[in-house]
This record gives structure tokens, C-alpha cells and sequence, in this order.
């Protein structure tokens, strides 16, 4: 290990440090906020290890922004679209700083451990939103921040870790009224996922209209600024699939050809996506595999443990919108998300780590669907909402 490692953990470390210091002396919980860095830092391990012995895109990542093909030329010129930008990024750290792959995967594991950091600082503060009669449901919301493999594919260098970041800084940033640097956080998830990217700017959007005028005048021009900057990104988006157009058939087309690019690469985990119809697409995305599912994969299992564990949990979801319609934006975004990985893998491996960005969000929603419905909530109308 190099000299500039060692220097760049400490820092992390010592970073760390003051950050939970800081928790322990002002707030509260911060000892579930340690035993999840515990938890989190677990499986940072486990994937950076995964990775070194399997392969895969964070490995990559790093190896070509560490040493770029010439015909790239000079890094800051390099702005094509999506994964370039990405490389675009990170080269400061790979190339220029020579940081290894561990020391990138320990930075990209420390965003997304703020993010759920944050998360958690957020469930406490509410907590009496999540209170329930039933102590079981009381204790849930705290437990989807323990999901094996949301920690697992966002402690990685890649998209996923980034994005997860960026989403929950830009509605904290909304929640604490501090816009600054919100049009700098958008740009970045339009550039590296512009699918994603629009379902931020949405969620944005209407935390805006909710939370960030103080008056009418300032919400219409929040609102209206949200809309420009949704049909900036759809542009972005029409780029990026070449196309000006866009129906079923389309979608199907591209979907058929990325469904025979995955076959052909032979993964284990792949599933006859082709065969189905959309919204048994959607449910395997979100859902599949369960636990009575035979897959040759070891690993899966706790995939399998997973996922019927977060199907139970979603059950709620209806509930949480029925109670509070404001939700129901959100899911439509979300299953917007679903129905984008849908048409561009077939694998259960990609399913999970691309809908990992979003799982504790449609998992918070489905147990708050559970606790008001424990709780015999009755006169939470849509008039209250």
C-alpha cells in the first residue's frame, strides 16, 4: 500500500471520527448510526473482495480512469455520455492522486454511509411518524437500513454508491431549505444516469412545491424551474437513445436487444425476461427471485431472503397511499425507475444493484403502509393529506 493510501485513510478515518463524536455530543441514535458504519464497513469488505475475485464494472472503473486510452485525450475533454462522465470524476482520485482501488472503494463506501447516515438522522427526528402500537412495526423502519445488499452494491466505486449519495443529499438539502448547490447535484445524475436523473429531478420537485416556498409566488417558481429543468434532462435522455420517439413497441425493441446482449455473455443468473409481459417484468425487477426459487448461485440466497422479506414489506405500500396520496407521485417515479431497468437487463445480479438506490425508499413507504394500518389509523383522510 503507497504512502498517498495511507494518508487518504487516515483521513477517512479521522473524518469518521469527528462524525460520530460530533453525533454523540448533539444528537440522538447515534449508537444504531455506529453499529450500522460496523455493518456497512462489513460489507464493504465482503464486496471489494467479491470484486477482486469475480470482476466487475467497479473494478473497471477505476482501472480506466487510472490509465485512460490515449485517444481519450485529456481528461477534461472527456464528457461523452453516462459512464464517461462517471470516469470523468473519479480520475482525479485514480489517476492523478494514484489512489488504489481499495482507497476508492472506502470513498465511495463513505458517501453512501452519509446517505444512510442521514437517512437514519431523519427516522429519528420523525420518529413519532413511525411510532405504532405494535412494537414490532415500531423497531421495522430502523431494520431496512440494514439490508445486506443495498450496503453491498452501494459500497462500491460506481454509479449506484454516486447516485445513492446524491439523491439523499438533494432531499436533505431541500428539507433544511438549502438550495445552493441543488442545480450542481442535478446536473451530476443527468450526466452519469439520465434516467435517473429524472426521477430525481421529479422527486425534487415536488419536495420543492411541498417544503421550499414560504409563499405561493415562490412555489410557482419553484415549480416551474423544476419543469425546465425536467424537459433539459428529457432532452439529455432523447440523446442518449438517439431517438425523438417513444411507444411500447420501441421500448420492447430495445428491450429484445438487450435481453440477446445478456444472453450471450451466459450469466447464470439471467432469467427468460423475453418471455414475459410487462408488468411480470416490473415484478421481477422489484421483486424476483424469491426464496423457494432454484438458482445455481450460492450467493443468491440471501438475495431470495431479501427480496420476499422487502415483498412483504411493499404489501403496504397501498395502504401508505390510500392514507397519504402524496405518495403516490413517488411510487409512479419509482416503478418509472423499474420499468428503465426492466428494458435494459436480464439478469437478477444487474436487477439488484440498480434498483438498490431506491430499495429503503419503497421499503420505508410499505412499512409506514403497516404501521398506520397497526396502528388503526381512521381519520387520516386525502382531504388531511
Amino acid at each position: 500500500m503507497k504512502v498517498v493510501d495511507l494518508i487518504f485513510i487516515g483521513f477517512l478515518g479521522v473524518f469518521w471520527l469527528f462524525f460520530f463524536w460530533n453525533w454523540f455530543k448533539k444528537g440522538k441514535g447515534w449508537e444504531i448510526g455506529l453499529l450500522m458504519a460496523v455493518f456497512h464497513f462489513s460489507m464493504t469488505y465482503l464486496s471489494y473482495r467479491y470484486i477482486l475475485q469475480s470482476g466487475g464494472d467497479s473494478l473497471t472503473y477505476w482501472r480506466v480512469a487510472a490509465f485512460p486510452k490515449v485517444s481519450q485525450g485529456d481528461w477534461v475533454f472527456v464528457l461523452p455520455y453516462s459512464a464517461e462522465y462517471f470516469l470523468w470524476m473519479i480520475r482525479p482520485f485514480a489517476r492523478f492522486l494514484g489512489l488504489s482501488f481499495f482507497s476508492g472503494t472506502l470513498l465511495f463506501s463513505s458517501l453512501s454511509l452519509l446517505a444512510f447516515s442521514w437517512i437514519l438522522k431523519f427516522l429519528i427526528r420523525n420518529k413519532s411518524v413511525f411510532q405504532s402500537s405494535n412494537a414490532f412495526f415500531s423497531v421495522l423502519p430502523f431494520i431496512v437500513l440494514f439490508l445486506p445488499n443495498t450496503h453491498f452494491w452501494t459500497s462500491l466505486v460506481g454509479k449506484e454508491s454516486f447516485l445513492f449519495f446524491l439523491t439523499v443529499l438533494s432531499m436533505k438539502l431541500v428539507l433544511d431549505r438549502k438550495f445552493l448547490f441543488l442545480p450542481v447535484i442535478l446536473l451530476l445524475a443527468i450526466l452519469i444516469r439520465p434516467v435517473f436523473g429524472i426521477l430525481i429531478l421529479a422527486v425534487v420537485g415536488f419536495l420543492l412545491v411541498k417544503k421550499g416556498g414560504r409563499n405561493k409566488a415562490q412555489k410557482v417558481g419553484i415549480a416551474l424551474g423544476s419543469v425546465i429543468l425536467t424537459i433539459i434532462a428529457g432532452n439529455f435522455l432523447i440523446l442518449y437513445f438517439d431517438d425523438f420517439t417513444f411507444n411500447f413497441q420501441l421500448a420492447e425493441t430495445y428491450a429484445q436487444y438487450q435481453y440477446a446482449r445478456f444472453n450471450s455473455s451466459g450469466a447464470i443468473t439471467s432469467v427468460p425476461m423475453e418471455d414475459y409481459n410487462w408488468i411480470y417484468r416490473l415484478f421481477t425487477v422489484a421483486f424476483r427471485p424469491f426464496i423457494f426459487e432454484s438458482i445455481e448461485a450460492g450467493w443468491m440466497i440471501f438475495l431470495k431472503i431479501e427480496n420476499t422479506i422487502l415483498f412483504l414489506i411493499c404489501l403496504g405500500i397501498p395502504i401508505s397511499v390510500y392514507r397519504y396520496p402524496r405518495l403516490f407521485p413517488f411510487v409512479v417515479l419509482i416503478l418509472f425507475y423499474f420499468f428503465s431497468i426492466a428494458i435494459s437487463a436480464n439478469v437478477f445480479g444487474v436487477f439488484v444493484r440498480l434498483k438498490s438506490v431506491v430499495t429503503p425508499f419503497f421499503a420505508l413507504m410499505g412499512i409506514w403502509g403497516w404501521i398506520l394500518l397497526s396502528s388503526k389509523i381512521q381519520e387520516f383522510s386525502r382531504s388531511d393529506s
